[in-house]
């Protein structure tokens, strides 16, 4: 029996279970997938758990994505340069960290414009998925604008100790965010910002998209959200009503899914099981709407 788990609090929102047991009915290998809601004050315990009862991975997710790497004995280059573990890989007793939410982005993306270099993003938030987002898009040789709430936060001074120079930070403010929406080729939200149930919040005023849309052409712009449950939040409902291409985040966190189970198993997701899994999530997350 394979076991893994998702923690994070809350994590009721989530239908990972669904998502791996797809992954696994494609191999027919005996493996269940727990959502486990973890108070900060046990977090250490439950790591020290995993190892002792043999689990075999875990996903991470909000707000542990960044306190999560001082208790884990290894984390890859990657994870360490974006500040944030997703995936958590248990090898006889020893926890390693990676970041699969990359990737996951990243391919989802790339589903829609296949080439990003030289392209313009900007980026709302300065967190794990932001910081996942940006290093995706720097590997493929994009141009980033971060957008920040609290230049004093811990997010956004390790955000820009992270990436220094390499991109460009700016406040979040009406007129900083109208000029970079208009200029912006592909527009991300890397918040929690609209996530069920707040699902009627938005990261960005739709009075600044509408004068954003009144700049520039929309219907050549893509909507990014890294949030998958609404299937269409709030931001992305908004930037399609003006005539943008939009994609959530559920084939994300599908495509980080497959990058998890690899890591968890050294089996290959293929094509017709993440097809199915783009339809049964799809259809299953509209439905709980």
């Amino acid at each position: 029996m394979i076991i893994t788990a998702l923690i994070g609090f809350p994590t009721k929102h989530s239908v990972s279970p669904v998502l791996f047991s797809l992954y696994a009915s494609q191999f027919d290998i005996e493996y269940t997938h727990l959502k486990i809601d973890v108070l900060p004050k046990n977090l250490k315990k439950v790591i020290c758990s995993v190892k002792i009862l043999g689990i075999r991975g875990l996903n991470i997710t909000l707000p542990y994505k960044m306190s999560i790497i001082k208790l884990l004995d290894v984390v890859d280059k990657k994870s360490l340069k974006i500040g944030a573990v997703n995936t958590i890989v248990n090898k006889n007793g020893k926890l390693y960290g990676y970041n699969t939410d990359s990737y996951g982005a990243i391919a989802s993306i790339k589903s829609h414009i296949p080439s990003l270099k030289s392209k313009k993003i900007v980026i709302f938030g300065t967190g794990g998925a932001a910081s996942a987002l940006i290093s995706g898009f720097l590997d493929n040789e994009s141009s980033v604008t971060v957008s920040y709430r609290n230049p004093k936060s811990l997010n956004t001074m390790r955000c820009i100790e992270n990436f220094g120079e390499k991109i460009k930070f700016i406040e979040n403010n009406k007129f900083n965010l109208t000029n970079a929406i208009s200029d912006a080729d592909i527009v991300c939200n890397a918040t929690s910002c609209g996530m069920a149930p707040n699902s009627n919040n938005s990261p960005v005023l739709n009075s600044v998209l509408r004068k954003s849309a009144h700049q520039s052409t929309f219907n050549k712009k893509l909507f990014f959200d890294v949030i998958f449950n609404p299937y269409k939040t709030k931001f992305l409902e908004d930037a399609e009503s003006l005539g943008a291409s939009i994609q959530g985040g559920t084939e994300m966190m599908i495509y980080q899914g497959v990058e998890a189970f690899k890591l968890w198993t050294g089996l290959q997701v293929n094509n017709h099981t993440i097809a199915r899994a783009k339809s049964v999530l799809q259809k299953k997350l509209i439905k709980n709407k």
